[in-house]
């Protein structure tokens, strides 16, 4: 993602990967095709829009529970900056899961990675 090669970043997600937004004003469910369009789409709102991991909550063989931020600056405008919880599960080298909490929400985030987790086993 950070090199803007779409194709590269799909090949990254399970052939089932489903992104499950949870957050109040969030994206809903998206499919692994979906997912990547919305990526590029928010890289040409918002060229050089960047992310950094602040804090592990949990972290094993199947993947991790973080605290993220995304900032840049969306073109013609301002700054913007977005704090969420991320549930990330892999089937080994690529993605499967990708869930959002607010950041708030530390608690479910870390009880949806177990039920995922447990799914995997």
């Amino acid at each position: 993602m950070e090199e803007h090669d779409w194709v590269a970043a799909r090949s990254c997600l399970a052939d089932d990967f489903a992104l499950h937004d949870h957050r109040q004003l969030g994206l809903g469910t998206l499919g692994r095709d979906e997912w990547v369009e919305s990526l590029r789409v928010m890289d040409e709102l918002t060229p050089g829009w960047r992310w950094e991991t602040f804090r592990i909550f949990a972290w094993n063989r199947h993947g991790s529970v973080d605290a993220c931020r995304q900032f840049g600056t969306i073109r013609d405008g301002g700054p913007f900056e977005n704090v969420f919880i991320r549930v990330i599960v892999t089937d080994g080298d690529r993605i499967r899961h990708y869930e959002l909490f607010d950041i708030g929400a530390v608690e479910s985030a870390l009880s949806r990675f177990e039920e995922l987790c447990a799914a995997v086993r």
